[in-house]
């Protein structure tokens, strides 16, 4: 009986992928990508749409430091890959508020980029904690391995950061300015075991950077660029993204961000691998008949 009850444990933890305790119902990414504007909470919801979540890293506003002494510089490795983005605890009921202008750990459901009321998004505003997190958990549905992902997203910025007299930034960063703004984007592989973040998207403060800029100021920040994966995505794996929101040391409150209107498509997609396919069959067939004529 323990030999059969041992088999049979055995071939459960096999056949079952691993579980991520932060997972909800997993969104879907399809052969056309995928999209979320957030809009399906409507003016008065205070759950996320499907496969998102907001949780908290814990920890205090200098847990994660610049120290690039630059706000134009991407501070690469100050939130470090591996398990320093995992983990959280899951928030409570988002708070609806159209424009947030205080501090709270649980999220908002909040005006989108374009600032119209049907508009939604969802914004985060640390206190208390190393940093506030936006987790969406989605599920290959394309049929194929992806080895990368286009993304775009806005970053709505509600509220600028107000300077703390009582304390100072690192070197290089304005008085009352985040030193890592906006938010980095992470990926997992691994159910939420260990992150990897997208370093061409980490947001920076001021010009010029190729990097995006999220400035301490009221307005949307567009971002736009790859996803370049450690390993292949399996079709039927899971894939968990990371926009990490730094609790920052001198602003109190923060600068408050929100995110909107986010897309991921595979790359490329399979219709055009399709396509692709079917025409260099259709150039070999012609070299074919040449050389036979």
């Amino acid at each position: 009986m323990k030999h059969n009850l041992f088999a049979l444990t055995l071939m459960t933890t096999m056949a079952c992928p691993a579980f991520s305790p932060w997972a909800t119902a997993q969104a879907l990414l399809g052969p056309g990508g995928y999209s979320e504007n957030f809009d399906s909470m409507g003016a008065a919801g205070t759950v996320a749409p499907v496969g998102w979540q907001i949780l908290q890293l814990n920890g205090a506003s200098g847990t994660f430091i610049n120290n690039t002494g630059s706000n134009s510089t991407p501070a690469v490795g100050a939130i470090p890959n591996g398990v320093a983005a995992a983990g959280g605890v899951v928030g409570g009921a988002l708070t609806v508020n159209n424009n947030p202008t205080g501090n709270q750990v649980n999220g908002y459901n909040a005006l989108g980029a374009s600032g119209a009321a049907p508009d939604r998004g969802l914004a985060t505003a640390p206190t208390g904690i190393a940093a506030s997190v936006i987790q969406l958990s989605i599920t290959n549905n394309s049929g194929v391995p992806q080895n990368s992902l286009l993304t775009s997203y806005d970053i709505r910025r509600y509220q600028v950061g107000a300077d703390n007299a009582g304390r100072t930034p690192g070197a290089g960063i304005p008085e009352g300015s985040d030193e890592l703004p906006g938010y980095w984007l992470f990926y997992s592989l691994d159910n939420g075991v260990n992150f990897t973040a997208v370093d061409a998207l980490i947001p920076v403060g001021t010009g010029p950077a190729t990097n995006p800029i999220v400035p301490n100021t009221v307005g949307v920040t567009s971002v736009a660029g790859a996803i370049n994966l450690g390993g292949p995505l399996n079709a039927g794996a899971n894939l968990i993204l990371r926009w990490v929101d730094d609790n920052a040391i001198d602003p109190s409150p923060d600068q408050i961000i929100g995110l909107d209107n986010v897309t991921l498509r595979v790359v490329p997609e399979p219709s055009t691998l399709a396509l692709a396919s079917a025409a260099l069959m259709a150039i070999g067939c012609q070299i074919r008949r040449r050389r036979a004529a």
